[in-house]
């Protein structure tokens, strides 16, 4: 399963789009997506990942107020760059902490 998109606190993932998003049959979407990639399958979903579907600022927000969090508490990591779940998590740590990535 190709997780696209990965939010993250500093406490870990707490969300994703992935497959049960976009190849969803039927149902509401949760996700960072905001429905935009739910149902339309994986190339589609892809094609909008790299447009920076799910990864603006605006969508960010929203899900932090769907989800009860501080959207200022939150990173949405674009995994299809970020492959590595590891380094995906770092990545995240480090933007929500506001610490120098290249110090």
């Amino acid at each position: 399963m190709t997780t696209l998109i990965a939010v993250y606190s500093s406490d870990g993932c707490v969300g994703r789009c992935d497959a049960n998003c976009y190849l969803a049959a039927r149902g509401r979407c949760s996700c960072i997506c905001g429905g935009r990639n739910h149902g339309c399958g994986v190339q589609a979903a892809m094609d909008n990942t790299a447009a920076r579907v799910g990864l603006e600022r605006g969508d960010l927000e929203r899900y932090a107020a769907a989800h009860a969090f501080k959207c200022e508490e939150l990173v949405a990591v674009d995994r299809t760059v970020i492959q590595d779940s590891r380094i995906a998590r770092e990545h995240a740590y480090h933007k929500i902490n506001q610490l120098d990535l290249f110090a």
